[in-house]
C-alpha cells in the first residue's frame, strides 16, 4: 500500500524494517529485517517477488554480475539469479571472512570483496569459482566502495585504504589515507569523482581518488564537515546529481550538490531510522529500519 506521506514522499509498506536497499535502475531490491529480499518495481513501487534466505539472515545487499548477493553476520555469502523464479537463495560457504556484525560487500568487476566491523579479515572472492584469498588488514573493516579502478577499504582506525586485487585475489595496498576523527561501519558512495563517507560522530568526509602515482599526485581528503540535523550519519547515495546522507538515529536526510559539495538542504523523510538509501536515477528511495515502510522522493 502506498500513500503520500506528510513530508511529500510516497510511503510504501513492505511489511517489515528495511535493513538495506539497492537498485539496478529498474527494480529496487529491499532487504527486510527478517532476511527476506523483496523485488519492487521502482516506477510504481509494486512488490513483484520475494526471496527467502537459505540459512542465516542477510544484513547487506549488492547487485553484481547479474546476480543479487547478500552477506550475513555469520560470515556467509548468499546469492540468487533474479531472472529465475523466486525461491530460496544459494548459500556460499566459506566466504573467507570470520563471523561478525555489520558486514561490508563490494564488487570490483572481477571479484567480490567482503569484510565486517568485527574483524581485520578482508576477503577477495571469485563469484564464479567461490575460491577466496583472505588478508589481515590494520583494523576492522567498516566499509567498502569501488571507484572503477580501485577498491576503497574503510578501517576502524580512521584510515581508508586504496587497494587492488590480482586475478588470484592477492591484495595490494596502493595508498593509506588518514581521516578525521573516529569512524564507524557505514555505507559509502562513489559519485564518479569523489567518495562520500558518513561518520556516526556527525562528520561527512569526502575523499578525492586519483589514478596517478601516489608519489606524484596522492588521493586526498578534500572536505570534512558536520552534517546538520542528521543523527548518526550512516548511509550515502548518489542519483547522478546529488548525494543524500541518512542517519541511523532519526529519519532526517541531508542533500548535497555532488559537484560543489554544497548543502542543498535537510528534511525529515518520515522514517525512524535510515540504514539504506537507493537511487534508480530518477528518485531516492529511503528505507525505514525500525518501521515497515520505504519512502520515495
Amino acid at each position: 500500500m502506498s500513500y503520500i506521506s506528510a513530508n511529500g514522499g510516497i510511503a510504501t509498506d513492505v511489511g517489515g524494517g528495511v535493513i538495506d536497499i539497492v537498485s539496478d535502475g529498474q527494480y529496487l531490491w529491499i532487504l527486510r529485517q527478517d532476511g527476506r529480499i523483496l523485488k519492487v518495481n521502482a516506477a510504481d513501487r509494486r512488490l513483484l517477488e520475494t526471496w527467502t534466505p537459505q540459512a542465516n539472515i542477510p544484513r547487506k545487499l549488492g547487485i553484481f554480475g547479474g546476480h543479487v548477493w547478500a552477506v550475513d553476520n555469520q560470515g556467509s555469502l548468499q546469492f540468487f539469479n533474479p531472472t529465475q523464479p523466486a525461491g530460496s537463495t544459494v548459500l556460499v560457504a566459506p566466504s573467507g571472512i570470520t563471523p561478525g556484525i555489520y558486514p561490508a560487500l563490494a564488487f570490483d568487476g572481477t571479484n567480490l570483496w567482503l569484510g565486517n566491523s568485527s574483524s581485520q579479515n578482508l576477503s577477495v572472492l571469485s563469484p564464479t569459482t567461490f575460491t577466496y584469498t583472505s588478508t589481515l588488514v590494520a583494523a576492522n573493516v567498516d566499509g567498502l566502495v569501488f571507484d572503477g579502478a580501485n577498491m576503497w577499504v574503510l578501517l576502524a582506525n580512521a584510515t581508508i585504504l586504496k587497494a587492488t586485487a590480482s586475478s588470484s585475489g592477492g591484495l595490494t595496498i596502493v595508498e593509506t589515507i588518514a581521516l578525521a576523527g573516529p569512524v564507524n561501519d557505514c555505507k559509502m558512495v562513489y559519485d564518479g569523482t569523489n567518495i562520500w563517507i558518513p561518520s556516526g560522530n556527525g562528520l561527512l568526509q569526502v575523499v578525492h581518488p586519483t589514478t596517478a602515482s601516489p608519489s606524484v599526485l596522492p588521493s586526498s581528503v578534500i572536505d570534512v564537515a558536520g552534517v546538520p540535523d542528521v543523527n548518526f550519519p550512516y548511509v550515502a547515495s548518489f542519483d547522478g546529481e546529488n548525494v543524500m546522507i541518512g542517519g541511523v538515529q532519526n529519519g532526517v536526510v541531508a542533500v548535497y550538490k555532488a559537484t560543489t559539495m554544497a548543502l542543498v538542504g535537510t528534511f525529515n523523510t518520515g522514517a525512524n531510522s535510515v540504514r539504506g538509501i537507493a537511487s534508480n536515477g530518477l528518485s531516492f528511495n529511503v528505507g525505514d529500519a525500525v518501521g515497515t515502510k520505504f519512502f520515495q522522493f
